[in-house]
């Protein structure tokens, strides 16, 4: 009796614990939806677009057209030709919404009101009352913004939850208001975090495969507990509809901003006054780091935080206030939300040691440009990866449009095919410094990629300046 009853009993073990590991979804979220629906609002914009009809063009070996003309200036219809106004026409958009604070205020994205004249809301259930919005405040660095509704408070909201918590393969809802189809549910999982699609420095969605759809954006991302772990913000299509990869904006970053927005009507972030860049595995070997995690300084403004804490291109930031940094897009939201003139630890590793510094975080500006001084001198030279290159010289500046205090090396060719062309280098590009030391002749460069491939290791790393930018790529020879 005992050996039948052990298989059964190991069985329903099993059973269980994976029930409560979530392996077995829940057999309905109807809970969770009849909780945080009544909170989720649809929002309606309206924007006065002033249109300008351009005039037709006058053949005037076409009678017609010179009696249209005679017509349109006899009876002042258009009596200076070129351009004329019409009427103002009003232009609407939907997106979705939802109330975080029973006072009526409202998250949504910056995309869903921007250059709105009008903002109206619209609550859930059967009575759909409308109200005209306030904007308290906008974040386009973010794409979040803050709305107010006066409806007499005590109003249904949503909590926020801790989207750091969530993890890959929780299951979650979104919901929002699909093609104005109003309150919609999306059942999925997250699908991956911090994920950077390059729509800016806060780069760090929760990608789910939840039905999101056009009209969604601003809607909340929700866990299975009824919180806020993300607002639903971006789809990946070709055809504007589903297809199973969106982005929602991670809660805790959502928390920040929807604080200074409804305090100040602003963000004030600080700023350590660096450009980084996520690390390669090749930049990772050249650099003589385990693992490929961190933010690669790539550039240090002049007179920043930064330079004056001793911070050096080419470190790597690895933590931040015990906060570990695993790619670059963390490290512009944590630093972002650290209170400014408060001194940070960053942890940095340089030339092989792990050092700490100590750097006061202050006032974002806007400047991202690095300062050098000029050179002179010409100089041509083919690299063993592809690459033509010369001193810069005043004819260079004046032809490839640089600033007269650029400095460096100018690539002024690209063979197609090339290890540079694979890695985008292009014609126009200076290069820096090769393996963290400094080029400003091409001669300089000559000898030192000739000594690289005379090692026999055959890989270096260069730091590019492009415009206003600068950046690290790892060549490696085979």
């Amino acid at each position: 009796m005992k050996k039948f009853f052990l298989p059964i009993l190991l069985l329903v073990y099993l059973l269980l614990k994976n029930a409560n590991a979530g392996v077995i979804p829940p057999a309905s979220f109807s809970e969770v939806v009849e909780k945080s629906m009544p909170a989720v609002v649809n929002i309606s914009t309206s924007t006065l677009q002033k249109v300008i009809k351009k005039r037709q063009q006058l053949d005037m070996d076409n009678p017609y057209d010179i009696l249209r003309d005679l017509f349109e200036r006899e009876f002042s219809l258009n009596p200076h030709g070129g351009e004329q106004s019409a009427p103002p026409r009003k232009a609407i958009s939907l997106g979705s919404g939802f109330i975080v604070d029973p006072n009526g205020y409202i998250v949504t994205n910056n995309h869903v009101i921007d250059e709105a004249d009008e903002i109206n809301v619209t609550l859930s259930g059967e009575k759909g009352l409308s109200y005209k919005a306030k904007l308290i405040g906008k974040d386009p660095k973010t794409d979040l913004a803050v709305l107010k509704i006066d409806a007499g408070g005590n109003l249904p909201f949503i909590k926020f939850g801790d989207s750091d918590k969530a993890k890959v393969g929780d299951f979650i809802l979104v919901i929002g208001n699909p093609f104005g189809l109003g309150g919609s549910v999306s059942v999925g999982i997250i699908s991956a975090k911090a994920r950077n699609i390059n729509s800016g420095h806060f780069d760090d969605f929760i990608q789910t495969d939840a039905a999101i759809n056009v009209g969604n954006s601003g809607g909340p991302m929700l866990n299975t507990d009824g919180e806020v772990i993300g607002v639903n913000s971006v789809i990946l299509s070709p055809s504007k509809g589903n297809i199973g990869i969106g982005f929602a904006i991670p809660s805790n970053m959502v928390q920040y901003v929807f604080k200074q927005l409804k305090e100040k009507g602003k963000i004030v972030r600080g700023q350590l006054g660096i450009t980084i860049q996520d690390i390669e595995k090749g930049l990772a070997d050249d650099l003589g780091l385990k693992g490929v995690r961190g933010a690669l300084v790539s550039g240090v403004l002049k007179g920043s935080p930064a330079e004056r804490a001793g911070v050096k291109i080419g470190d790597v930031i690895t933590k931040l206030d015990d906060k570990i940094i695993t790619s670059a897009s963390q490290l512009p939201r944590i630093v972002g939300e650290i209170e400014l003139n408060k001194k940070a630890n960053l942890e940095i590793f340089r030339d092989g040691k792990v050092i700490n510094i100590q750097v006061n975080v202050e006032k974002s500006k806007e400047e991202d440009t690095i300062t050098s001084s000029n050179d002179v001198g010409i100089a041509k030279n083919t690299s063993v990866f592809g690459m033509q290159v010369q001193t810069i010289n005043s004819k260079l500046i004046k032809k490839f449009n640089l600033k007269d205090s650029a400095r460096g090396v100018l690539v002024t060719g690209v063979e197609r095919g090339s290890l540079a062309a694979m890695v985008g280098i292009r014609a126009g590009d200076i290069i820096v410094s090769v393996n963290k030391k400094e080029v400003t002749t091409a001669k300089e460069f000559d000898a030192i990629t000739s000594s690289i491939k005379k090692s026999g290791k055959g890989s270096a790393t260069f730091l590019i300046a492009r415009g206003e930018s600068s950046f690290f790529v790892s060549l490696e020879d085979n």
